[in-house]
């Protein structure tokens, strides 16, 4: 049984600095539009490439199919995670590893996984004014416009403390 999370209001700006950890999934596509860009470079030397090689990871995908998911990325055995959006306010949430050494990405991944299905528990949904989005109330955390299946991790960025305590701010994008 996994520890409990505890939520912790935290007001603090997005950090300037900070070890930028990559959490992206292939692209299954990308072999057949590299060749197709190819083809067309032949005949317009001057062609953009839009060839898009991974993409940001939904958090309805499994952590097993992240790049480099058995790689660890953060060799902290605790981390806080500052989370907040889709819904208002910022959060600080304190995650442990299962080992000592620290966070695979998949491990990482499954605790921002776990951590915003606790920000959706009890939530209630309904329908929204434009069809791209979902009313969603959380009794804790109040409203979104998103579900969870709709967010992708952006980005994350680990930033070490004074005393020694790592902190990681979680993008998130719809």
């Amino acid at each position: 049984m996994p520890d409990e999370l505890e939520f912790v209001l935290l007001v603090e700006p997005y950090p300037d600095d900070g070890a930028v950890v990559e959490l992206k999934i292939p692209n299954p596509d990308h072999a057949k539009a590299l060749a197709a860009y190819r083809e067309v470079l032949e005949r317009n030397p001057f062609a953009e490439n839009h060839v898009i090689e991974a993409f940001a990871p939904g958090l309805a995908h499994p952590a097993e199919s992240l790049i480099g998911a058995d790689e660890y990325c953060v060799e902290c055995a605790r981390l806080t995670l500052v989370v907040g959006y889709p819904f208002p306010g910022q959060y600080a949430v304190t995650v442990t590893a299962s080992t000592p050494r620290g966070f695979t990405r998949a491990e990482l991944f499954r605790q921002l996984v776990r951590v915003h299905s606790a920000m959706y528990e009890g939530a209630a949904f309904g329908p929204a004014r434009t069809r791209l989005n979902t009313h969603v109330e959380s009794p804790r955390f109040g409203t979104a416009w998103h579900r969870l299946d709709d967010l992708v991790v952006e980005g994350v960025l680990v930033q070490t403390r004074d005393d020694g305590r790592l902190f990681a701010w979680i993008a998130l994008g719809s």
